[in-house]
C-alpha cells in the first residue's frame, strides 16, 4: 500500500510538471507568432483547471473518511483518587518540598477537577513508582479494554483494520510523566493530567456503515518558531529530573497559536451569512478606530475589543481542550461561546480530569449520553499540543441517533453509571 502511494504520488508530480511544461510551451508560442493577447487566457486557464483537479483529487479522500465507532475507557474503581487523597498522597510521597505542595494544593482546587477522578496503579505507591516496566503495563491497562470495546460495538473484526480501515488510540501515560522535582513550571503536569484512553475507528470506505462523516480538517503547526517550540517541552530541571515544561507566556503563545489556526478554519467552516456579518462589522469598526484617530479620541470605539466571528454558527456542538476550568472559559469566552457550548468540556474535566487527546472523545460521549447529537448535527473537535499546534475536526453525525433511554449505543461509554448526575455547577 506504501508502494502504491508512492506511484500515485509520483504520478500526480508527473502530471503537475507536464501540465506546466506545456503553459510554458504555450506561453512561449504565444509570445513567438505575436499573436492575440487573448490567448494568454489559455495556459492561464488550464493552470488554474489543473490546480483545482489536484485539490480535488487531494480532497476527495478527505470527504469519504467517516467513523465507525469510537470507544472511551472507565477506568477501574481501583484507581480513584479523590482530591483530598491526592493532596495526602503528595505529602507522603517525600518528593516536594512544602512551597510545591501548597502550589500544587492551589492548583488542583482552583481547577474545577472532581472527586472521581484515576491515576495508574504505578502512582498510587509510596513513593510513586516511574519505571519503564510500570510504564508498560499502564498502556496494557489502557490500550487493550478501549480496543476491545471498541471492536464489540462496531462488530469489525481486528483482522479487517488494514489500509482501509485505521484505528487511533489516545492515552496519556502518566508513569513517565508524573514529575517528582521542585521547579514550579512542571508541576502543574501532576495536578491536571489524569488517566484515560479513547479509541476510533476510522474508514474510507463507502460500503462501511458510519456514526459521523468527516467535513473538514485544519491543522496549524508554530514548532518553527522558537518562543512558540518552547511554550511546552520536556527537559531536565537543574537536579536531572525530566519533566514536562510550561514555559513563561504560554498563554500569549497559544492566543497567537489560535487566532492564526481559526482565521484558516472560519474560512472553511463558517456559513456565508456569518461570514458577510463578521466583515460588516470589521469594516464599521476599523471606519469608527479611524475616525477616532482623526478625532483624536483614544476612548470609545477605539478602546473596544476587535469583533470576533460568532464560531456558534459553526457547529451545533463543541468539545475543546481539557486544560481546566480557567482555561476552559478563557477558551470559550473567546470563541463567543455560552455555558451550554462549554458544558461537555468542563464537565469531563470535572469527571476524568485532562486526558490529553482522548478529552475530545469523552467530550463526545457526554454529548451522546446527554442525547444531544441528532442526525445533521455538527461537531467540532478542536485540540492544542505541544509545538505549539492546533488541529481542529468536523464531524457530521449521519447515522440516525440512538434512544440513550432504550440502551442504545450512544448510552455506551464511561457516562453511562454518572450521566444523571452532571451538569455539576459550582
Amino acid at each position: 500500500m506504501a508502494h502504491k502511494d508512492h506511484l500515485l504520488a509520483a504520478y500526480h508530480g508527473l502530471l503537475a510538471a507536464a501540465g506546466l511544461l506545456l503553459c510554458v510551451l504555450a506561453e512561449l508560442l504565444i509570445f513567438a507568432l505575436r499573436r492575440g493577447a487573448a490567448l494568454y487566457v489559455v495556459p492561464v486557464s488550464a493552470m488554474l483547471l489543473l490546480g483545482r483537479y489536484r485539490r480535488r483529487a487531494a480532497g476527495g479522500a478527505g470527504i469519504r473518511v467517516g467513523l465507525v465507532d469510537f470507544s472511551c475507557l472507565k477506568p477501574p474503581r481501583r484507581l480513584r483518587l479523590p482530591v483530598a487523597g491526592l493532596l495526602e498522597h503528595l505529602e507522603l510521597g517525600g518528593f516536594f518540598d512544602r512551597g510545591s505542595i501548597e502550589f500544587m494544593t492551589k492548583a488542583i482546587r482552583s481547577s474545577g477537577m472532581g472527586n472521581e477522578t484515576y491515576l495508574p496503579p504505578a502512582l498510587h505507591y509510596l513513593p510513586p513508582a516511574s519505571t519503564h516496566a510500570h510504564a508498560i503495563r499502564e498502556a496494557h491497562m489502557l490500550f487493550f479494554p478501549a480496543l476491545d470495546d471498541l471492536f464489540e460495538k462496531s462488530s469489525v473484526p481486528p483482522s479487517a483494520v488494514g489500509a482501509l480501515y485505521a484505528v487511533v488510540v489516545s492515552a496519556e501515560i502518566l508513569t513517565v510523566g508524573w514529575y517528582r522535582g521542585k521547579d514550579r513550571g512542571k508541576l502543574l503536569l501532576n495536578c491536571n493530567f489524569r488517566t484515560g484512553c479513547s479509541a476510533a475507528l476510522l474508514t474510507n470506505s463507502a460500503a462501511a456503515p458510519v456514526k459521523y462523516r468527516l467535513v473538514n480538517v485544519t491543522r496549524t503547526n508554530t514548532t518553527a518558531n522558537d518562543l512558540s517550540y518552547r511554550a511546552g517541552y520536556r527537559e531536565e530541571d537543574e537536579e536531572g529530573i525530566t519533566g514536562f515544561t510550561l514555559g513563561q507566556g504560554v498563554g500569549r503563545m497559544v492566543s497567537e497559536l489560535l487566532r492564526a489556526h481559526l482565521l484558516t478554519l472560519s474560512l472553511s467552516i463558517l456559513p456565508w451569512r456569518e461570514k458577510a456579518r463578521y466583515t460588516a462589522a470589521l469594516l464599521l469598526s476599523m471606519r469608527r478606530r479611524g475616525q477616532d484617530k482623526l478625532a483624536g479620541s483614544s476612548s470609545g470605539a477605539s478602546g473596544a475589543s476587535a469583533p470576533m466571528p460568532d464560531f456558534r454558527a459553526a457547529a451545533d456542538h463543541f468539545c475543546l481542550p481539557s486544560s481546566g476550568k480557567p482555561m476552559i472559559l478563557r477558551l470559550g469566552k473567546g470563541l463567543g461561546l455560552g455555558e451550554r457550548e462549554m458544558e461537555a468540556a468542563l464537565m469531563t474535566f470535572h469527571r476524568f480530569g485532562n486526558q490529553s487527546a482522548a478529552s475530545l472523545w469523552y467530550q463526545l460521549a457526554y454529548l451522546e449520553a446527554k442525547g444531544r447529537v441528532r442526525k445533521g448535527d455538527t461537531v467540532w473537535h478542536l485540540g492544542i499540543g505541544s509545538g505549539l499546534k492546533a488541529n481542529s475536526l468536523v464531524w457530521e453525525r449521519v447515522a440516525v441517533a440512538d434512544d440513550v433511554a432504550a440502551g442504545g449505543l450512544d448510552a455506551l461509554g464511561p457516562w453511562m453509571e454518572c450521566i444523571h448526575q452532571y451538569p455539576v455547577w459550582e
